[in-house]
């Protein structure tokens, strides 16, 4: 059984190595560039153009469960006491994957998952931004809601009544509009159902 089980570790992991290689990872991935043009659905509302001609995306961070040795834990251990890592996942306005870092520790905080990515391999071009939630620092590749300003916004019913609550009352920022916009389809939700 040993072998089976050795094999089988060394054959996913053969698989990992291949998709991050550069010739398939350089090939298949595309990263969004300055030239990257808002879908239609966007630059055809006047309730999301023009606030967000220069917005490629949202990011955001979720705890995914993980196996980890009982000696090598502690760091592991999320805010809410599970063992997980940590997990930033980007996505552009047509919902679609654009970049994933697995493997931080639970205890990590999204804002320091994001710094890594940012000095290795996630670029972000010059002009453009994503949406963030308040984990991450407002700067100008990112644009996160205001500190200190409250977004109740399970308290507005359903999704839909939410994004029209928002677009009506004129003092919430674009910001958690688009990211309204992306919670919508529940894609960051796999186990963050309270970030």
């Amino acid at each position: 059984m040993c072998d089976l089980a050795y094999y089988v570790f060394r054959s996913v992991h053969r698989i990992l190595d291949a998709l991050v290689s550069e010739k398939i990872y350089g090939a298949y991935v595309k990263l969004p560039t300055q030239d990257t043009h808002l879908p239609e659905s966007v630059m055809n509302d006047e309730d999301f153009y023009p606030y967000f001609r220069d917005c490629i995306g949202a990011i955001d961070g979720t705890h995914i469960p993980a196996f980890v040795p009982e000696d090598r834990r502690a760091p592991y251990r999320n805010r809410k006491g599970q063992i997980s890592q940590n997990v930033l996942a980007a996505c552009d306005l047509d919902l679609k994957f654009v970049y994933i870092l697995s493997g931080w520790e639970g205890s990590a905080s999204d804002s320091l998952v994001y710094q890594d990515a940012r000095s290795t391999d996630f670029h972000i071009p010059d002009g453009k931004y994503y949406l963030a939630d308040a984990g991450y620092p407002n700067s100008d590749a990112l644009l996160a809601p205001y500190w200190g300003v409250q977004y109740h916004l399970k308290e507005w019913g359903n999704s839909r009544d939410r994004c029209d609550c928002i677009l009506s009352s004129g003092y919430i920022s674009s910001t958690t509009v688009g990211l309204e916009i992306i919670k919508n389809y529940s894609i960051f939700d796999m186990h963050n159902s309270e970030t």
